[in-house]
């Protein structure tokens, strides 16, 4: 850069960054329903599938937004060496609530059962399990712009059988 008054040469050298953040929380009530077919169930190990869908009703929602630029220069004065280095940040939150709005989730559970017992009469309806669940979300908010998301879970637990 050149001064327009003395006519001298400055360095000069910068970098500005932006970020945004955004987190989203939520509580959420949801009625599920599954259906699954699996292979032998009278066997140790057997593998089922199926389809899924919940419900819900989403409430306490709110979304925090972080803005942050940082601006840092350096300049060299002439007939000098020296560096003077400067940086600006500046900082935005935003904090918004959502009135309740609805939820819905389809998937597809895929997994895995290990029956605990064959033959002791407690323990034979239970069994152990290990799931795949890729899934479809649909969130009614008015804060977030995209309100179709994909994602999948996968989650271990214990099974009760109520009907043969």
């Amino acid at each position: 850069m050149t001064s327009s008054a003395t006519g001298l040469s400055y360095l000069v050298d910068s970098i500005n960054s932006k970020t945004y953040s955004l987190d989203y929380y939520n509580d959420i009530i949801t009625l599920d329903g599954v259906f699954t077919i699996g292979s032998n169930t009278e066997k140790t190990w057997s593998v089922y599938g199926g389809l899924a869908f919940s419900l819900g009703v989403v409430y306490n929602a709110s979304v925090d937004i972080f803005y942050t630029e940082e601006i840092d220069y350096s300049y060299e004065i002439p007939l000098s060496t020296s560096l003077t280095n400067q940086g600006l940040n500046f900082q935005n939150e935003s904090y918004r609530e959502d009135a309740p709005s609805l939820n819905m989730i389809f998937s597809l559970p895929l997994g895995l059962n290990l029956r605990l017992s064959k033959s002791r009469e407690i323990w034979k309806d239970f069994a152990a399990i290990l799931e795949f669940r890729p899934t479809l979300t649909y969130f009614g908010s008015s804060q977030i712009d995209q309100n179709l998301f994909s994602s999948s879970f996968t989650g271990i637990g214990l099974r009760y059988q109520l009907l043969p």
